[in-house]
């Protein structure tokens, strides 16, 4: 218990993130408690937004990230943007909350990980964005090239991408680190700010 007391008082300058997730949220109370590390949570967890999106959150990973998007302000989108691109979309927290914040805008969110990918498309649909949100299973780097996606189950931040032969940097092998591997296309900004532009311009 004092460990847990000390570890909310070093959260003490989260107050206002505190407020604003009680004013965006219904479950404000146990994500707050979780994220300050006062409880533990319980998963999985399902979240109403009072704009009226939701989440279905898997992991404490789901709860930090949750938090980081939408009341840290790690990330910003405005409401005259009209291109966002989300390059490693995980299970599409901020895709959904850049979509919200930017009306007119048009997102493309790349995912290699298959079952986060999966979780990505489903809070977009769940959330009424298919619309205006296009996702695509594929990771994001230099070349464009074949390369693995190394991942642990349904973990969204457990996953990795390496070279086809699963090595890491310095040519050490990370494979035993993960129990699944999926082959997947690694694509370049360049011919992503491609894609958004010939997407752009269709009528």
């Amino acid at each position: 218990m004092t460990s847990r007391l000390a570890l909310a008082i070093q959260h003490l300058e989260r107050a206002p993130e505190v407020l604003l997730c009680a004013r965006s949220m219904r479950e404000w109370q146990s994500v707050s408690l979780a994220y300050v590390g006062l409880s533990q949570p319980k998963l999985p967890l399902d979240v109403q937004m009072r704009n009226g999106d939701s989440f279905h959150l898997t992991e404490f990973y789901d709860i930090e990230t949750l938090w980081q998007v939408y009341f840290h302000g790690a990330y910003e989108a405005r409401a005259a943007d009209r291109i966002i691109i989300d390059a490693g979309a995980n299970i599409g927290l901020f895709t959904c909350w850049a979509a919200r914040v930017a009306p007119e805008a048009r997102v493309y969110s790349f995912e290699p990980a298959p079952s986060t990918f999966q979780r990505l498309q489903q809070h977009v649909r769940a959330n009424g964005l298919s619309n205006r949100v296009t996702c695509f299973p594929v990771a994001v780097g230099g070349t464009r090239e074949a390369v693995e996606i190394l991942f642990e189950g349904q973990s969204s931040q457990r996953s990795r991408v390496a070279a086809a032969a699963g090595a890491g940097a310095g040519g050490v092998s990370v494979r035993p680190l993960f129990s699944q591997t999926a082959r997947v296309e690694k694509v370049s900004l360049t011919s992503i700010l491609d894609l958004v532009r010939r997407d752009a311009q269709r009528p």
